[in-house]
Parts: C-alpha cells; structure tokens; sequence
C-alpha cells in the first residue's frame, strides 16, 4: 500500500505542479503584461485629458481676446477716414493745438493712400511751442477718434533763452475703407 500512496502522490502532485506552472506563465505573466499596458495607457489618456483641460482654458482667453479684438474693429471701422473725416481731423487738431498752447506754423497734408481695406492720410506738422505744451499736445494724438501714429518726430531745442521748441511731426492717420469712400 505504500507502494501504491508514493505513486498516488506524484499522480496527483506532478499535475498540479504542471498546472500551476502553466497557468502562471499563459495567464498569470501575460496578465501582468497586459495590466502594465493598460496603466501606461491610462496615464498617457490621463495626461492628454490635463494639457485638453488647459488648452481650454487658453481657447477661452484667446476667444475673449479676438472678441474684444473684434468690437476695437468694429469701432474704429466706423471711423472711417472720408474728406469729411479729414476735415474734422484737422478742426480738431488746431483745438487741441489752441488747448495746450501749441502753434501750428505748417500743416501739410498728403494724398490719402487707399488699401483694401484701409485709408492711410500722411500729414506733415510743424509746430512751436514749449516742450510741455508739445507733450501735452502729441498725448493727446491718442484721444482722437481715428487711429493715428506718429511716423516721425523731430525736436528743435530753442536757439537762445525765451524762444520756442520746434517740431516737426509726421503722422499717419489711418481710417478703414467704406463701401461708398471708393
């Protein structure tokens, strides 16, 4: 009968060996493998969903900065540079001009350049003044309801004691192209 138990337990104990040895290297190991892979995954997916979370957060600030990009544009477009626009423009430069003390000794507009969209008025200026007064008066360029530029300013300091600064500015005005200013 021991004879018959020692053969009994390797009938039972090599097919439980042979068993366990192939359920952990056909299910057990590639199971592993296959858990590992899903992390990654995961974590990849993980991380993708946080740079989309902030990449909306960047679309919403971009969208609001094209939205108040959009109502600037259509504000100043508006304002568009007609001749009528060009005579207002120059009303309101000698009252600023009156304003803050400045004399205009030249005022000379060129032709207005017209673009697709876009109207471009060079005015050459030449003024006198002290050097507040013609401060003041290219800060408030700024104020005006077209969109000007100072191109160029030139700065004469006064020859002797009591005299005035001269300056010399060119600027350019710029007014967007209506249907009807063709």
């Amino acid at each position: 009968m021991e004879h018959l138990f020692k053969r009994t337990s390797w009938v039972v104990t090599g097919p439980l060996l042979l068993g366990t040895v192939l359920y952990f290297a056909l299910v057990y190991v590639p199971g592993e493998k296959a858990i590992a892979d899903m992390r990654r995954e995961l974590d990849s997916i993980t991380d993708l969903v946080y740079q989309l979370e902030s990449q909306g957060t960047r679309i919403e600030a971009i969208r609001a900065a094209l939205n108040s990009t959009e109502e600037f544009s259509e504000h100043r477009s508006q304002e568009a540079l007609s001749h009528q626009h060009a005579s207002e423009f120059y009303a309101r430069l000698s009252e600023m001009a009156r304003d803050t003390g400045v004399q205009i000794r030249a005022l000379d507009p060129d032709s207005i350049t017209l673009y697709e969209s876009l109207e471009v008025l060079p005015v050459n200026l030449m003024l006198s003044g002290s050097f507040a007064a013609i401060f003041d008066f290219t800060a408030q360029l700024e104020s005006l309801p077209l969109i000007v530029w100072i191109d160029k300013l030139t700065l004469q300091a006064p020859r002797q004691t009591g005299e005035d600064t001269q300056a010399e500015l060119v600027l350019k005005v710029f007014g967007s192209r209506s249907q009807e200013s063709d």
